[in-house]
């Protein structure tokens, strides 16, 4: 119908009348047009008309649309209850309907004020539509959707056979036909209205509910409540037939690792549907890059969450994800684009050693030859090698008698270390140290953006002694007396070895000879030379001993020794120790 008045609507009217006996008709539901209203009051006077309920809560609706409440009522509870609330005040008995919808106001906040000014104004306070007109209360029709249906069934078959408009009349012929053999059976009972189960389910909790209500089970509130949860749906005119489209199949972008909340790229995606539930677009990341990139839902721009590591990336640093726009048709559509990240490395990672490997321990002995020894080799995370390369300085040199040479191998990141061919390892003085080389390898860009801690590897040599010295007495040859009938002496004898290490330079004391009775006995430790019994100057006036010191070994145990011997001549003087004795045979 190209004009929708009441001069139209009328013989539409009065030729449903003529089909129809007037008993038939017992009432009607419709949506809100005034020019139908009018029509029906004069063709059909007295009969009691309802307003549609799908209409009203669709009406309701697109005003939320219209003042962009949309994506709070998709995301937020309480302004999705509450505009549920006011959609199902018609389940509430006229005179019920205005003090609810007080309370409701009460309730209202900022973003719903509008949306409350508007039920206000065109529902509530309406001469046009009161509520009387509105109110479905235990009505078990309370909608027009029937129509509505026959409507879609028609455009739907046409469309999917794509007919003609020349094609489709004889099949609109076809259904005015039936028209009138269907409308007798409607008022003779015969041709019942189907329902689906979910719709009958729902019929028969409406009716619980109301019943519930009227014995004072339920307030208006609960009611209210109750029935917009259940019952509230929005047909949405639109076909959601176009996906969402981005400008571009893919978007570029290189930055630096590290970049702090840096905007990367801003996406844009149009869709060509009308209504805005069909064209509005949200935007998203894939889930696998969120916890790296963020995006602006509504303006589609991309920014960098926290940091970017070009070390955990692969090795040309591409970082791909897929951006979707979704619109918010039922279903929704979604189109996608490709978000390409070249991460370029810095230097923000220092060199290091692995436990293992901070603490390095070689033995040399002494004179030991011309070798390489060890390779420093830091590790460092960076990803290219400009900032992989490390400059290697020695850190101390402590009581280190050597030389050592390096060599660096640029390409491997290895400085290998030789002892030197021109300095023997030989230790002065008398106690060998334990020796350090330290290496403090840093970056060799001079600029690493973390903390910067010199990774430091404790090279240890320990210069093994070689048993290359032999004890040396302090004397060629040693003099004593000891009074006969002594029990002790007080002489020893004392030799030096000059090896640096007490493995090697601690000496051992032993007689080898001169000591057939077993008169002496000499403190193997400290040479003291002691008397093992007293000794009788009438019995022996004169001994020789040969005194051994041997390094590096218990005397007489086998091994690396090295001995040196000494000349000891003991005199022994005679004391008076003896009575004189008569000669019996004078």
């Amino acid at each position: 119908m190209s004009r929708r008045c009441k001069i139209n609507y009328i013989p539409v009217f009065q030729a449903l009348k003529d089909l129809l006996p007037q008993s038939a008709v017992r009432g009607f539901v419709a949506d809100f047009e005034s020019g139908v209203w009018q029509a029906l009051k004069e063709v059909f006077p007295g009969m009691m008309i309802n307003g549609c309920l799908f209409h009203f809560t669709q009406a309701v609706f697109r005003h939320v649309q219209f003042l962009g409440l949309q994506p709070a009522y998709r995301q937020q509870d309480c302004i999705f209850k509450y505009v549920r609330k006011l959609m199902a005040l018609p389940f509430l008995p006229a005179d019920h309907i205005r003090p609810a919808f007080r309370r409701l106001k009460d309730l209202q906040t900022d973003p719903l004020q509008r949306l409350v000014t508007y039920v206000e104004d065109t529902w509530i306070k309406s001469t046009v539509w009161p509520v009387e007109s509105w109110t479905v209360f235990s009505q078990p029709t309370r909608t027009n959707n029937d129509v509505e249906g026959w409507h879609r069934r028609i455009n739907k078959k046409s469309s999917e056979e794509k007919k003609p408009f020349y094609l489709l009349l004889p099949k609109l012929k076809e259904e005015a036909e039936l028209l009138p053999n269907q409308l007798k059976m409607v008022s003779e009972c015969k041709l019942t209205r189907q329902q689906r189960s979910t719709s009958k389910f729902l019929q028969a909790k409406y009716f619980q509910l109301w019943d519930q209500y009227r014995d004072g089970d339920l307030t208006a509130s609960q009611l209210v409540r109750m029935c917009g949860t259940a019952t509230v749906t929005v047909n949405v005119i639109d076909v959601n037939n176009h996906p969402p489209k981005f400008d571009s199949p893919v978007y570029t972008r290189t930055l630096s690792e590290n970049v702090d909340a840096d905007i990367v790229t801003t996406v844009k995606a149009t869709d060509l549907d009308y209504s805005p539930e069909n064209r509005n677009i949200s935007y998203l990341i894939e889930s696998a890059w969120r916890q790296n990139f963020t995006i602006d839902t509504e303006n589609g721009v991309i920014k960098v969450r926290g940091h970017l590591d070009r070390e955990v990336l692969n090795d040309r640093g591409l970082i791909s994800f897929a951006v979707m726009a979704t619109d918010q048709g039922n279903p929704p559509l979604t189109g996608t684009t490709t978000v390409t990240v070249t991460v370029t490395d810095k230097n923000d990672n220092c060199p290091y050693y692995d436990d293992e490997d901070k603490e390095v321990t070689y033995v040399f002995e002494e004179y030991a030859k011309p070798q390489k020894f060890h390779d420093f080799m830091a590790k460092d995370d960076d990803k290219t090698q400009a900032n992989r390369n490390c400059n290697y300085n020695f850190g101390a040199l402590k009581d280190l008698d050597l030389k050592v040479a390096t060599v660096m191998d640029s390409q491997k990141n290895v400085l290998h270390a030789y002892l030197s061919a021109h300095v023997p390892l030989r230790i002065q003085g008398k106690v060998k140290q334990v020796n350090y080389l330290k290496f403090h390898p840093y970056n060799s860009a001079n600029n690493c953006t973390g903390k910067l801690k010199p990774a430091i590897q404790e090279v240890r040599i320990i210069i093994q002694d070689v048993n290359d010295y032999s004890p040396k007495f302090n004397s060629s040859k040693y003099l004593f007396t000891v009074e006969e009938d002594a029990y002790q002496t007080n002489h020893s004898v004392h030799a030096f070895d000059e090896d640096a290490t007490v493995e090697y330079n601690t000496v051992h004391y032993g007689i080898i000879n001169g000591n057939s009775h077993g008169n002496f006995h000499i403190d193997k430790l400290n040479g003291d030379i002691l008397l093992v019994k007293k000794l009788d100057y009438e019995t022996e006036q004169n001994y020789t001993l040969m005194v051994t010191a041997t390094d590096g070994k218990p005397f007489n145990n086998t091994g690396n020794i090295l001995t040196s011997t000494v000349t000891v001549e003991i005199t022994v003087n005679d004391i008076n120790d003896n009575p004189p004795v008569f000669d019996k045979g004078r």
